[in-house]
């Protein structure tokens, strides 16, 4: 036991110091950042024998830390809990944006992911396109939760966000599986009624995003002590925000295109 506990402790140290590498920039309106261009570094997550090794270790030290007193860590402080629910993976995509965490980010993102704009959003940024791609929200998750204003591909200035703030994300109904006709067919979804705040700071207006996204998950099985297990990504949005009413607020799509 002691043997275990030992190398489980090891692991943890590393994970916990890993963690402290992801570091956030301070909001700098004089000094705007340019958007870098995506290269081949950039490249989607996909799930590895090591990181599942991981995963496993991290709910041994679960078990571990509910069954004694005497462990002194608990890697829930330093990573997200494991998402082997669709409502997990949700929990985690709110805990990502009021945090910041780029590198939680790419973890959620399914290879696969889109997202598909409105055409508010296509109109008024048609270099844009229809929709956005895993590299592409990568890319601009990075600006966005960077907390630097920056100025984007048409050389004009797009001020820093300084905090997210979720006060609604709330399922209208069940996980499902989509028809063969819809946007993304065969493929686990549900409504939820959303209302976000993006927080640029006292000079700059805040960003309201209201209505309602579809949300599209997808998983992949592993076992760990032979049970079964899930871990879900998110593999697409569909946004249906400040469509229906007129408001104030701004689309979520073109939230994301602002920070492109």
């Amino acid at each position: 036991m002691t043997k275990f506990t030992n190398s489980l402790a090891t692991v943890a140290v590393l994970v916990i110091v890993g963690s402290l590498f992801l570091m956030t920039g301070c909001s700098s309106d004089d000094d705007p950042v340019t958007p870098v261009p995506l290269t081949e570094a950039d490249s989607p997550y996909v799930p590895t024998e090591m990181d599942i090794a991981l995963w496993e270790t991290v709910l041994q030290l679960d078990d571990l830390w509910r069954e004694t007193d005497t462990i002194e860590y608990n890697l829930r402080t330093t990573k997200l809990p494991f998402p082997d629910t669709a409502d997990q993976l949700m929990e985690n995509f709110q805990a990502i944006y009021e945090t910041m965490d780029v590198g939680e980010y790419v973890k959620l993102m399914h290879p696969d992911f889109l997202t598909i704009l409105q055409e508010e959003t296509i109109n008024e940024f048609p270099d844009v396109g229809t929709t956005l791609d895993v590299l592409e929200e990568q890319q601009i998750h990075k600006h966005m939760f960077s907390r630097n204003s920056m100025t984007d591909p048409n050389g004009d200035f797009v001020p820093g966000v300084d905090g997210i703030s979720f006060l609604r994300l709330q399922a209208l109904d069940a996980w499902q599986i989509s028809p063969d006709d819809d946007i993304i067919p065969n493929t686990e979804w549900a409504p939820f009624e959303v209302e976000f705040q993006f927080d640029r700071g006292q000079e700059y207006s805040t960003l309201n995003v209201e209505g309602v996204i579809k949300f599209y998950v997808t998983s992949v099985e592993f076992q760990f002590q032979s049970v079964d297990m899930q871990f879900y990504q998110m593999i697409g949005q569909v946004d249906l925000t400040n469509s229906v009413k007129a408001s104030e607020g701004t689309s979520w799509g073109t939230v994301k295109a602002l920070y492109r």
